[in-house]
């Protein structure tokens, strides 16, 4: 009797899909390496462990394709009726996928809840979405390999069995989800940083927020396609065979690893910005008075600005008690003020500072309390 397997491994989209993997697996580990050696004892204690997560995830689903390929091309050259089984180890790929998916889900949404001045809308959306793919995922998992045991059936046994349909159901409305909620997320990023780049004559800030459009398309629009690719292949299948499709499989193979570059891709320029930013290239002289976070931000915008354009005579201000005046003008009396290079950014020109700021402030502060702890702890 012939297998009626509704979810049949394709040997040529597998095999090319698998060494596509490998291929993405490899290059991930090349990144992860660089950023190791270049940024990560400069980087946040967030990204540092964000990249130790994406990498244990990416190795799990890659030790689930070398697994299956052993199973299917060494083992099934001597036993074919293998191929007609749905082995219990995809089904474990069928969780990872979802699992890696909803990390990318929940940084990519955390950024832009950043870049919207913090919207409680897209707090919400950014929440509940990727946490309901991730759930529908573990579902699509347990219901596919429950509706593909036992595959030596008839066609007409198989439909009949009541996992079926719900099996199918939860396949696509995560494959539907899943697209959605990254092709939103792509929008909103593009979005505000577009708006950044409009809303500023700094060459520098363009340029960021060029760049930062620039690696939104080629990484998490990438995703969405993707994704809304597969579920346009499930849906024209027939329901007896839903997989049986060669570009199906190999999307599906390779989704996890670029799930897995949209993450690290995005923290190496970030943190390179971050790095950046953070640096001091020229002194500031204050005199009394308090600073605002966002003046502070600003500043190391300027900074960022020197370094990559040079000294370009822009003019001094001196702020005095909060109040701006030209440096050729007398100050009105001895009192607290600040000289600084530039005025203060406009907001649009804060929505990329605050993104590529807010985890290393963050980070700092942590760093800051565990000195003061160990300070206070010292003799003394």
């Amino acid at each position: 009797m012939s297998s009626s397997n509704p979810y049949p491994v394709e040997p040529p989209g597998f095999f090319l899909g698998s060494l596509l993997a490998c291929v993405l697996y490899g290059v991930h580990v090349a990144q992860v390496y660089s950023f190791l050696d270049s940024l990560s004892r400069r980087a946040s204690t967030y990204h540092r462990y964000l990249v130790c997560w994406v990498l244990a995830l990416s190795t799990a689903h890659m030790l689930v394709v070398w697994s299956a390929s052993y199973r299917y091309f060494v083992v099934g050259t001597s036993d074919l009726s293998i191929w007609g089984e749905f082995w219990w180890v995809l089904s474990v790929q069928d969780g990872l996928v979802p699992l890696m998916a909803a990390t990318a889900q929940y940084y990519f949404g955390r950024r832009a809840w950043i870049l919207s001045g913090r919207k409680r809308w897209i707090m919400i959306f950014t929440g509940v979405m990727p946490t309901i793919t991730l759930g529908l995922g573990a579902a699509l998992a347990i219901t596919a390999r429950a509706w593909s045991v036992d595959p030596w059936i008839s066609p007409a046994e198989m439909a009949s069995r009541p996992i079926g349909v719900p099996s199918q159901i939860v396949a696509i409305a995560w494959m539907g989800c899943s697209a959605f909620t990254d092709g939103l997320l792509s929008s909103i990023l593009i979005y505000y940083f577009f708006q950044a780049r409009r809303g500023t004559t700094r060459w520098t800030t363009r340029r960021i927020a060029k760049r930062f459009i620039a690696l939104t398309l080629e990484t998490v629009l990438l995703t969405h396609v993707v994704g809304a690719i597969m579920c346009i292949i499930f849906l024209a299948s027939p329901a007896a065979h839903r997989t049986k499709n060669n570009l199906f499989w190999v999307l599906l193979e390779i989704i996890t690893e670029l799930y897995a570059l949209s993450i690290l891709f995005t923290i190496i320029h970030h943190e390179s910005v971050r790095v950046a930013l953070k640096d001091e290239v020229y002194p500031v002289v204050q005199i009394g008075g308090n600073w605002t976070e966002g003046q502070a931000r600003a500043m190391r915008q300027t900074e960022l600005d020197w370094r990559v354009e040079g000294h370009r005579a822009s003019s001094f201000v001196v702020e005095v008690s909060g109040e701006q005046q030209d440096s050729s003008q007398p100050s009105g009396g001895i009192g607290s003020s600040t000289i600084a290079g530039d005025s203060p950014w406009t907001p649009a020109e804060q929505v990329v500072l605050a993104e590529v700021s807010y985890f290393g402030r963050m980070d700092e502060a942590s760093s800051g309390s565990e000195d003061r702890k160990k300070s206070n702890g010292s003799p003394g």
